[in-house]
């Protein structure tokens, strides 16, 4: 493919500067990225307070994340570890080592055997797992379950309290709901033992996290890379053949020769003059979750990370709308980070949809100030909020069957465009990178 072809971006999230970046690699000089705010980063949003950076969305790295890595030496970015890690029982008020926590009431014995076998299977699918995108975990249909049946099916349900800290807590949603090939992406072998070191508080390294945030890991890809990013540009209209032609809410129009969408990819669809019924069925199918995160001022907490657990016979998880996981990132200063779940995900299914709260700022901030009380701190103030109503991308277990990700991938290089981003690789920056790398690899070079 000739070097000389002008290529538009849409997003300057992660995907969207990793794809630039990569083309800019094998050649191309003609990159126009374009960002509908007038911040890039996507959901790297990095908040400064005072002297320190804090991560409102993307914010860890563990020692897997090799093009992150690699690029951050590159650049010369420091990074620190991120804070131990504990869980504190809402019902005792005790804090607790996190898989101290988990093993609360099982055999010792019973959980190691599911942890090996755990092992086992994330081996024997590390061809697949490791494979940018999702078709080869879609090509095997013995993975295509929510991932609470998946561990049920082989004998591995005495697992589901230790995955609820990365996958639940996280906001990817309950282990009955969210597909086997999302958390095997993001649990392989390797994360799995590094959560087991974690939770045992014998990793004191990992993960770590930018002491200048993801936003700065972005922000210093662009100046040395000189990508062309265009802030605060409102889209209005896309033609894609014979050409890719851009109009903009000032009435600019803008041609290309290809364009990439590295941005929800539902969402971009109304500006699409020539979108077919194909590709409109299949993106329109993606889902979202809604995710809170509060930075806010609080005398007297631990400088560590906290799950919110509690054990049985309570359920694990504190009700929807409480503080999930908590943040305490740097010692000398009193933010602290609350991750919050807003949309519901472990829903009792015997009860209707409707049935549910909806999760409100209000109810975030008085659920923070109820449970910093528990802990033993004396909440001053929410110092900013962020709700994520784009977060973790996904198709549901069904869509896997279904041949979802063969039937998407299909579609790369149609009227000139391609996609990229979380729904194609997974709601973390590593494989986000991976993908958008593998892209360029396939269809951009020579």
């Amino acid at each position: 493919m000739p070097r000389s072809l002008k290529v538009a971006v849409v997003g300057a999230g992660a995907s969207g500067i990793a794809t630039a970046y990569y083309l800019k690699q094998a050649g191309y000089s003609h990159i126009t990225i374009f960002e509908k705010e007038e911040r890039i980063g996507g959901k790297c949003l990095t908040f400064k307070h005072g002297d320190h950076e804090f991560d409102l969305g993307a914010n860890y790295i563990t020692p897997y994340y090799h093009e992150v890595l690699r690029i951050a030496k590159e650049l010369d970015l420091k990074t620190q570890p991120a804070p131990q890690r504990k869980s504190f029982d809402l019902t005792t008020g005790n804090f607790l080592n996190t898989l101290r926590t988990t093993l609360m009431g099982k055999s010792l014995l019973s959980f190691g055997a599911a942890s090996a076998k755990y092992l086992y299977l994330a081996f024997k699918y590390r061809k697949q797992i490791n494979e940018p995108g999702f078709t080869e975990l879609e090509a095997c249909p013995e993975l295509c379950h929510p991932f609470g049946k998946w561990l049920d099916i082989n004998g591995m349900s005495i697992l589901r309290q230790l995955f609820l800290i990365p996958v639940t807590i996280f906001g990817y949603g309950a282990l009955d709901d969210v597909p086997t090939p999302y958390v095997l992406k993001y649990m392989d072998a390797k994360n799995f033992l590094l959560l087991a070191r974690v939770g045992a508080g014998l990793s004191k390294e990992w993960p770590r996290h930018f002491l200048d945030g993801y936003q700065g890991f972005l922000n210093a890809i662009i100046r040395s890379e000189q990508l062309d990013v265009r802030l605060n540009s409102h889209i209005v209209s896309i033609k894609r053949t014979p050409n890719v032609v851009v109009g903009l809410a000032d009435g600019s129009l803008h041609e290309f020769d290809r364009i990439v969408f590295a941005c929800p990819l539902d969402k971009i669809l109304p500006v699409i003059s020539d979108a077919s019924e194909h590709e409109q069925a299949l993106l329109s199918r993606i889902k979202y979750r809604n995710y809170y995160v509060s930075a806010c001022d609080v005398d007297g907490m631990l400088d560590i990370t906290t799950d919110e657990l509690q054990l049985p016979p309570a359920k694990p998880l504190p009700a929807i709308g409480h503080p999930w996981g908590i943040v305490k990132f740097w010692k000398d200063s009193d933010v602290n980070l609350f991750f919050t779940v807003g949309d519901g995900e472990d829903k009792d299914k015997t009860q209707p949809q409707d049935a549910l709260p909806a999760v409100t700022p209000k109810m975030v901030e008085a659920n923070i100030r109820a449970d910093v009380k528990r802990m033993g701190g004396v909440f001053q103030s929410v110092v900013h909020q962020q709700l994520w109503t784009t977060f973790f991308p996904h198709v549901e277990a069904a869509d896997f069957i279904d041949g979802y990700y063969q039937q998407l991938e299909r579609q790369q290089g149609k009227l000139n465009t391609y996609y990229v981003g979380a729904i194609m690789a997974l709601e973390l920056v590593e494989p986000i990178f991976n993908y958008s790398k593998q892209l360029v690899d396939q269809h951009f070079s020579s």
